[in-house]
């Protein structure tokens, strides 16, 4: 059963007013944390901690760093006040070295546009966090397909004028959950 409830389509579970994913259980909460101790500087300007549980939590980037580790399972970026995480245009370089990535949210990394192939080969992604990233004008339709396991997809606060076609989303096998909301008009 599809339901459509405040610019939010639930394909099959529930997400709760916390920020966390569900599907019987919490599969991915909103990366609001702070950085705490930063491990080292990683690369395109990022201050990144490492978990040690193969998640790895950045800010201040320019650009995902080749220096993460390659068996990187989740990947939190996130801009924060007074700190600029600007990524830009995500091509098929982007995520390359971390064919393991299952979980990425790239929040408020002013991120231009997603070249289609960006995620090709990456098999086991299943949630997809774009959260606040206002200047994304057009998501093709492709841009996922190539996510046999997406299960989660968050399109929060982009661009009013995102070119966005649901059904194109609704295709994808594996997807339980898929938000989009726009940018409030001014």
């Amino acid at each position: 059963m599809l339901r459509i409830v405040c610019c939010v389509l639930l394909v099959a579970d529930a997400v709760t007013t916390t920020g966390r994913w569900e599907t019987g259980r919490t599969v991915f909460e909103d990366p609001v944390e702070s950085l705490g101790e930063v491990d080292s500087e990683w690369g395109c300007g990022c201050r990144c901690n490492n978990t040690g549980s193969k998640t790895i939590v950045c800010s201040d980037c320019r650009c995902i760093p080749d220096s993460l580790p390659n068996d990187t399972v989740e990947l939190r970026m996130r801009g924060t006040a007074g700190h600029d995480c600007s990524l830009g245009n995500l091509s098929s370089e982007s995520f390359a070295h971390l064919p393991l990535l299952g979980h990425l949210a790239l929040i408020k990394c002013q991120v231009k546009s997603i070249a289609i192939g960006t995620f090709d080969g990456m098999t086991h992604l299943t949630h997809v966090d774009l959260t606040g990233n206002p200047d994304i004008e057009q998501l093709a339709g492709g841009v996922f397909s190539s996510l046999p396991n997406l299960t989660s997809l968050v399109l929060t606060h982009v661009q009013r004028s995102c070119q966005f076609n649901a059904d194109v989303y609704l295709r994808l096998p594996r997807l339980r959950y898929l938000s989009y909301k726009s940018l409030p008009q001014s």
